[in-house]
C-alpha cells in the first residue's frame, strides 16, 4: 500500500463528505491513525476497504454530531473548473454536473465518488459500504445512465 497516494486519495474522498480543507484533514489522519492501531493490520485482507469504512463512519460521526445534513457530492465536479480555460464554459459544466449528480441518490453518489474519484474497486467499495459488489456495480451501471441521459444533450 502506496501511503502518500492513498492519503491524497482519502483526503479527497473526505473532503467531499465534508467540504472543508482542515475538517478533511482531521479526518483523514484519524482515519489512518485508527487503522494503524488496530491490531494486525497488516493481515486485514483488504486494507484500503477498511480504511474507507473508518473514514466513512468518522465523517457520518461528524454530522451526527453537528446534526447537519449530509452534503451532495460538489466536489466530484472541482476538476472540471481546473481544466478548462473558459470560464463561462466551467460554470456551465460544472452546474449540469451538479444537476446530474442532484439525480442520484445519496448512496449512488456515494458509489460514484468511491469509483471513479477515489479509484477503489466495485468490490472494494461495496465493502466499505456493506453492499455485495453485485449490487455496487448494478447501481453505478443504473447511475451511469441517468448522467448518460442527463449530459447527452449538453456534450
Amino acid at each position: 500500500m502506496d501511503l502518500e497516494e492513498q492519503y491524497d486519495r482519502l483526503l479527497k474522498y473526505c473532503y467531499a463528505k465534508v467540504k472543508n480543507r482542515e475538517l478533511a484533514e482531521d479526518i483523514t489522519q484519524e482515519s489512518f491513525l485508527r487503522f494503524f492501531n488496530t491490531k494486525n493490520y497488516g493481515s486485514i485482507e483488504r486494507q484500503m476497504p477498511y480504511l474507507y469504512t473508518i473514514a466513512r463512519n468518522l465523517c457520518l460521526d461528524h454530522f451526527r454530531k453537528k446534526k447537519e445534513d449530509l452534503p451532495g457530492d460538489e466536489e466530484l465536479l472541482d476538476g472540471v473548473a481546473d481544466e478548462k480555460e473558459n470560464v463561462e464554459e466551467n460554470v456551465v459544466n460544472k452546474l449540469l454536473v451538479e444537476r446530474a449528480l442532484n439525480l442520484l441518490s445519496p448512496e449512488d453518489r456515494e458509489i460514484v465518488l468511491l469509483c471513479y474519484v477515489s479509484g477503489l474497486s466495485v468490490t472494494d467499495a461495496g465493502k466499505t459500504m456493506g453492499l455485495s459488489r453485485f449490487s455496487v456495480h448494478r447501481r453505478l451501471r443504473a447511475a451511469k445512465e441517468i448522467l448518460k441521459k442527463e449530459m447527452e444533450g449538453f456534450v
